[in-house]
């Protein structure tokens, strides 16, 4: 993606092995290409961050999130977290974090479409277990293992 494009307050998402990383643009630059500030595993915080840092050569989009809120708003909301709030998995990832200085509801979308997923893998294989009991086993654990590429984030 083209970094000149990017509007300062655009929340972006960069593609990662089975999920997707959220991200807001900066209104700084280094190296020529805006910042961007996001709550993520790897630093374990919020952090305002180099592109490359954050983006590491993968590809990146726009979110599609829509936001009410001026540019300066949301990109002051996302600072004002920067080494105050805690990454977990399960209740405050990246994507929580985006939504939220967005003037969204703090939700992830990729948890509840892996919680939906998994859900549904376990009742398919109670009713295979019917059938046979190792076609059931043998579901649940693609089950799990589809539900664990999620959970890995």
């Amino acid at each position: 993606m083209k970094t000149d494009i990017l509007e300062p307050g655009l929340a972006v998402k960069i593609g990662r092995r089975g999920y997707s990383h959220y991200a807001i643009v900066s209104d700084r630059h280094a190296d020529d290409r805006p910042m961007l500030i996001s709550l993520s595993r790897r630093t374990g915080t919020v952090a305002e961050e180099s592109w490359d840092e954050v983006v590491q050569g993968r590809e990146v989009t726009r979110s599609g999130l829509p936001s009410e809120l001026p540019p300066a708003e949301i990109i002051a909301r996302a600072r004002s977290h920067i080494g105050r709030r805690r990454y977990r998995l399960l209740s405050d990832n990246c994507e929580h974090f985006v939504c939220e200085v967005l003037g969204l509801p703090s939700r992830s979308r990729q948890l509840e479409t892996a919680a939906s997923t998994g859900a549904t893998t376990l009742l398919v294989a109670l009713r295979l277990a019917r059938v046979h009991p190792l076609v059931a086993v043998a579901a649940g654990a693609a089950g799990m293992l589809l539900g664990s590429r999620f959970s890995a984030r």
